[in-house]
């Protein structure tokens, strides 16, 4: 049965230790040794032979020396401080001052269209990301033209901006699901590659992602029986009304309103469904009328507005939207989650020595990030997986939740301080490898 505390054999100890090896592993023989350089497991060849030879030498040092000195009362002191709204605040404005001069110059095909896209068409928006996409146009052709920035660097300034309200949202998830030990989460989020997001990223996923952690903290509040169904639902619509990739956190939602109807009935579930319905509604009108001109609200003039999302979106045939099967495509999709969340193997040993309970908060965030692996097995990258590491990365952030959250918990690890700090190392290292050497567009 599970249980935290559960003094962990030698082969579940081992099992740890191997995954950090091996991962530490692929990344250096990837980055050197290998002729073909996967894009998911090869960014320390950026950080250079030496510098990663010295930090694997380092890391295991430091490891051990944290396992002696990071005594829990220190860790409940740092998360008590993370937990501060003035400290949050702090390292907000920390992160827009070193974020924005470091933002991404490597810009997709997406990225690259839309300084045209709004030159020549105004403001005009995709079904599949409506108000990201228009508040993107509208922050460019007003603060950003009155500044005199490009369409580019107004992108680049909202995904950092974006960056500092996820920074801020995942400061007060962290100790909310870990009480004096939130500050390991937060730092186990924080080293996976999809903060590339919030460097300076030219596409539509820097908004939404801070959207969908405000749904998960709230969900979290909602658990704890701190705030009514209708919070959590609310927030959800308004991040489908910026992307409609938080489809994939449906059946989280589902979940809250099965655990509600248990709860109290249908009161709130149908208080939550009418609140969604009316913020979805006024995304539509807000297109109707601001983005495809109409004046007048007739059948007619809003079949108008659904035919053009639906052209904008390239229309509604759902086998666009379909991965390919081929073992190529599920390589390059390894390689993406390898890339986004250094941390992922440790799913395995998590569920083969039942380390995971199936309480209400850990069920919801498994669905979250169940639905992120359907979402890696389904959708189709339109731009090729390396090129469209972003579509997956907000969910994504999900999935590295669940495995921090659970890791974290485990009490009966020995050297699980070393263990922890040792991924944390290696995954930032290789993440952050890769987001500085986006900045330079010289960069291999």
């Amino acid at each position: 049965p599970f249980d935290v505390r559960r003094v962990a054999g030698i082969a579940e100890h081992q099992m740890y230790v191997a995954i950090l090896v091996l991962t530490s592993t692929a990344y250096a023989y990837s980055s050197f040794l290998s002729s073909s350089h996967p894009f998911g497991f090869a960014q320390l060849r950026h950080l250079g032979l030496i510098a990663t030879m010295v930090a694997f030498v380092v890391a295991p040092g430091l490891a051990f020396r944290c396992d002696e000195r990071l005594t829990s009362h220190r860790v409940a002191a740092w998360t008590g401080r993370l937990a501060a709204v003035k400290w949050l605040i702090g390292l907000a404005v920390m992160f827009v001052i070193i974020a924005l001069p470091l933002r991404n110059n490597w810009i997709n095909a997406d990225g690259r269209s839309w300084p045209e896209l709004f030159r020549t068409k105004g403001p005009s928006v995709n079904l599949d990301q409506i108000l990201e996409l228009y508040v993107h146009y509208l922050f460019s052709y007003t603060i950003g033209k009155a500044l005199g920035w490009d369409v580019t660097f107004s992108y680049q300034v909202l995904s950092v901006v974006g960056g500092a309200g996820f920074l801020l949202i995942l400061g007060r998830l962290s100790p909310l699901l870990l009480p004096g030990k939130g500050v390991w989460l937060f730092a186990w989020v924080l080293s996976g590659g999809f903060m590339q997001l919030f460097f300076g990223d030219v596409e539509n996923y820097s908004l939404v992602t801070p959207l969908m952690m405000l749904y998960l903290w709230l969900s979290i509040l909602y658990l704890k029986e701190r705030v009514p169904l209708w919070a959590p639902s609310l927030l959800l619509a308004v991040a489908a009304s910026f992307h409609l990739l938080t489809v994939f956190l449906g059946p989280s939602w589902l979940y809250l309103a099965w655990l509600e109807l248990r709860r109290r009935g249908m009161k709130d579930v149908a208080t939550s469904c009418v609140l969604a319905s009316l913020v979805l509604a006024t995304t539509f009108f807000i297109v109707h009328f601001a983005v495809v001109g109409r004046r007048v609200v007739t059948i007619e003039a809003m079949q108008e507005t659904v035919s053009r999302l639906t052209e904008w979106s390239g229309g509604l045939n759902p086998g666009i939207w379909l991965a390919s099967r081929s073992v190529d495509y599920y390589y390059q999709i390894a390689n993406v989650l390898m890339l986004l969340v250094p941390q992922a193997l440790v799913v395995v040993p998590l569920l083969l020595y039942r380390r995971i309970d199936w309480s209400r908060i850990n069920v919801f965030i498994a669905i979250s990030a169940a639905m992120f692996g359907v979402m890696l097995a389904v959708w189709y990258s339109g731009l090729g997986v390396p090129n469209d590491w972003n579509v997956f990365a907000p969910m994504s952030v999900t999935f590295s939740i669940w495995c921090g959250y659970n890791f974290v918990r485990i009490e009966g690890l020995r050297y699980k301080t070393a263990i922890l700090v040792g991924l944390l190392v290696v995954g930032a290292l290789h993440s952050y490898s890769w987001i500085v050497c986006n900045h330079f567009p010289t960069c291999p």
